[in-house]
């Protein structure tokens, strides 16, 4: 057998960005280098325990299984695979076979602790350490994850896919913030029906990612091989895994969100959504910063990105309730402090942005928040006469939409929208 190629190498933290009235937010594509040799000295990429003897009958099965394992595992790292460069829908049907087949595996008796594999983890920010992960246990979860961060970079290239369609027009949306107006642009329906399509299909990538960490905190909670906390990858920790069922499902609202603004919807209703999406990726970023405190090793990567996808999801909430206080409470005072808020929540984000590919981001999101906040301030100055109160008013509870779709191994993977 040859050695394992060093595969994978999903894109690192990219940001694809819907460009029309609802610029979406940062979506971090957590990527993921894994199945890597250890070193070059070992030869298979799954390491059997001598104790198979192939003149024992149950051995000889338990062999033949975990060839068949192994040439599986060794098409889905082949260093030529398209993989490398964008995910593809048979890669995630690959990847969600091989998950069901080591988790079957897993369950049965007689061959779960004679197998070792090596991972990378990224997640802990340590994509070029090594890992030896001990147990069948332990690698459907690894593979689990590697298909959940897939299904997270498959959603991102939906997005990109619709992204030459929407750079018409965009600096004009951005200046004059529009949706929600409840006037319709005949102009603007066939490039809309694009962009909902793939709204449609990255909400449930994202859905589908959620389910799987669902699963795999549970599997790693009640299945997991214990190894001591310096050796294991943050990959198996069940308090990582429901975090990032969290992330998943705030990126999922933030999909909808920004397609909520495409049909131009109420902007009530539009600042429900955007504080559901914040509630989410706010909480998640707390939980692993409580993480992070307590020892565990926590990507910084990971950890920027949901304080500033956060920060600007806070932000439209607020030029939203912006628009709600101007144009049906008739209140343009308040809704240019909802403004001044918002700009304010988008200086931390510059902040933690310097230095990254973030950062053109957050200045096209100002520059939105300042159309906003001129809107608000000419109605407030020349028609209402108002002062600007000196606190925003509060939000409106939100509204969660996007919930993790349930996922078990058994199970097959369907990348289509229903």
């Amino acid at each position: 057998m040859g050695n394992p190629s060093k595969v994978i190498p999903l894109n690192p933290p990219i940001i694809h960005t819907m460009r029309r009235q609802g610029v979406a937010p940062p979506l971090l594509s957590i990527s993921t280098e894994a199945w890597q040799p250890v070193s070059k000295d070992v030869q298979p990429s799954l390491f059997v325990d001598k104790c198979l003897d192939p003149a024992v009958e149950e051995d000889v099965a338990g062999l033949e299984m975990m060839r068949a394992l192994d040439l599986q595992r060794r098409e889905l790292v082949c260093p030529l695979s398209p993989i490398r460069d964008i995910v593809q829908p048979r890669h995630l049907e690959q990847l969600a076979s091989y998950v069901g087949k080591v988790h079957a595996l897993a369950i049965k008796p007689g061959l779960e602790d004679k197998v070792e594999t090596s991972w990378t983890s990224p997640l802990a920010g340590k994509p070029n350490q090594h890992f030896r992960v001990k147990g069948l246990k332990n690698e459907a979860a690894m593979a689990a994850s590697l298909l959940a961060s897939s299904l997270q970079i498959y959603a991102h290239a939906q997005l990109k896919g619709s992204s030459s369609s929407q750079d018409q027009g965009s600096s004009q949306a951005a200046s004059h913030p529009s949706a929600g107006s409840g006037q319709a642009h005949d102009h603007q329906q066939q490039p809309q029906s694009e962009e909902g399509a793939a709204c449609a299909a990255a909400a449930l990538h994202f859905r589908q990612a959620a389910g799987v960490y669902e699963w795999l905190a549970e599997w790693t909670a009640q299945a997991g091989v214990e190894q001591p906390p310096n050796s294991k990858p943050a990959e198996l920790s069940p308090d990582v895994a429901r975090t990032l069922a969290m992330v998943c499902c705030g990126l999922a609202q933030a999909v909808v969100s920004v397609r909520a603004e495409q049909r131009q919807s109420a902007p009530a209703l539009l600042t429900s959504l955007y504080v559901g999406a914040w509630e989410l990726l706010e909480k998640a970023a707390l939980q692993l910063k409580e993480l992070a405190g307590k020892g565990g090793s926590i990507s910084e990567s990971l950890r920027r990105f949901l304080a500033i996808t956060a920060g600007l999801c806070h932000a439209r909430a607020l030029c939203w309730w912006a628009e709600h206080q101007r144009v049906v409470e008739t209140q343009a005072g308040r809704g240019e402090a909802c403004c001044i808020k918002a700009a304010s929540l988008l200086k931390q984000c510059e902040a933690a942005a310097q230095g990254s590919e973030w950062h053109g981001d957050v200045e096209r999101e100002q520059s939105r928040v300042e159309a906003f906040r001129v809107k608000s301030e000419h109605e407030r100055i020349g028609v209402f006469y108002q002062t600007i109160p000196k606190a925003a008013p509060e939000l409106p509870a939100s509204k969660v939409l996007a919930r993790a779709l349930p996922w078990t191994p058994e199970q097959p993977l369907s990348t289509s929208p229903s």
